[in-house]
C-alpha cells in the first residue's frame, strides 16, 4: 500500500514522497540535503531534481536582483518535464548580453529507487552573446508577449507545455508565465528568437496533446497529478509536480 508524507527540506520547500517505496537511506539523504543543492537547473543526482523548484521560482535571481543593476533575463521551456526542458539565462554585457542555454530531460523521480537518477539531468548547453542590437530586439520581444490566459492565476504541470520568463527589474524579480495550445506558445516572438539563435543545436520538441491539458484547460484550473497522464498510465512513471504563477510570482505546488 502506498504511504505518502512529505518531508521538508533544506531548500525551504515541502517534498511528497512514497514512505512505501522510498529506501531509507534515501529519506535520510532527502532530509539532509544541503543549501548548496538548491541552486541551477541539473546539479546531479538529487540536487538536479529538488534544485529545479527554486531555480523556476528564481529564488538565486531574486537575491542578485537586489545586489546589481545589470539586467538579467531567465527563460525556461518545459516541453513535458520527462521528455525535454530548455533554459535561457541572459545576463547583461555593457551594451549587449551572454546567452547561456541548456537542454535536458528531467528523469529523477522521488517515489522509486533512483535507478536512472543521473539519465538526462545533463543534458547539453552552449553560451553565446548577443550584441547591442540583439539584445534590444530581444528585450522588445519580451515586452510584446501577450499570455493566452491573461496575468493568472495559472497552474504549471510538469507533464505540459509551458514557459516561464524572469526577469529582475528595478532591483526586484518578476515573473511571467505562458502556456496554451501549440499556437498560442509557437507563436511566442521570444521563443522564436531564442531558437533562432539556440548554441545548443538539440532541436525543440513539438507540442503534442496531453491529458493535463484536457483536466486544467491549460492551467486554468488546479488539478492534482494522478495517474491520468500518458506516462504513469503507460507504467513508465515519472517526476510530476506543478506550479502556481500569480502576481507575478512562481510558487511550488505539491502533486
Amino acid at each position: 500500500m502506498d504511504v505518502y508524507s512529505y518531508i521538508s527540506t533544506s531548500c525551504g520547500w515541502f517534498l511528497r514522497v512514497n514512505i512505501a517505496r522510498l529506501p531509507r537511506l534515501v529519506v535520510l539523504a532527502l532530509l539532509s540535503l544541503p543549501v548548496a543543492g538548491c541552486v541551477g537547473p541539473n546539479d546531479g543526482l538529487i540536487g538536479g531534481r529538488l534544485s529545479w523548484f527554486q531555480y523556476v521560482s528564481g529564488h538565486d535571481m531574486a537575491r542578485s536582483c537586489a545586489r546589481s543593476s545589470l539586467e538579467r533575463y531567465r527563460l525556461i521551456f518545459n516541453a513535458e518535464y520527462t521528455k525535454q526542458v530548455r533554459t535561457y539565462d541572459i545576463l547583461q554585457n555593457g551594451a549587449g548580453a551572454r546567452l547561456n542555454a541548456r537542454v535536458f530531460r528531467g528523469s529523477v523521480t522521488v517515489d522509486a529507487a533512483f535507478s536512472s537518477a543521473v539519465q538526462g539531468l545533463v543534458g547539453r548547453g552552449g553560451a553565446r552573446e548577443l550584441d547591442g542590437p540583439d539584445y534590444a530586439a530581444f528585450k522588445r520581444t519580451i515586452a510584446s508577449a501577450e499570455p493566452y490566459l491573461g496575468d493568472g492565476p495559472v497552474f504549471l504541470r510538469s507533464d505540459s507545455y509551458y514557459w516561464v520568463v524572469l526577469k529582475c527589474d528595478a532591483g526586484r524579480l518578476v515573473a511571467r508565465a505562458f502556456t496554451g495550445p501549440p499556437a498560442a506558445l509557437e507563436g511566442l516572438a521570444f521563443r522564436r528568437f531564442l531558437l533562432d539563435r539556440d548554441p545548443t543545436g538539440v532541436p525543440v520538441r513539438v507540442q503534442r496533446p496531453v491529458p493535463a491539458d484536457e483536466l486544467t484547460g491549460f492551467g486554468r484550473v488546479y488539478s492534482a497529478i494522478e495517474a491520468e497522464t500518458v506516462d504513469r498510465a503507460e507504467g513508465r512513471g515519472g517526476p510530476l509536480f506543478q506550479f502556481r504563477y500569480q502576481d507575478g510570482q512562481v510558487g511550488v505546488l505539491g502533486g
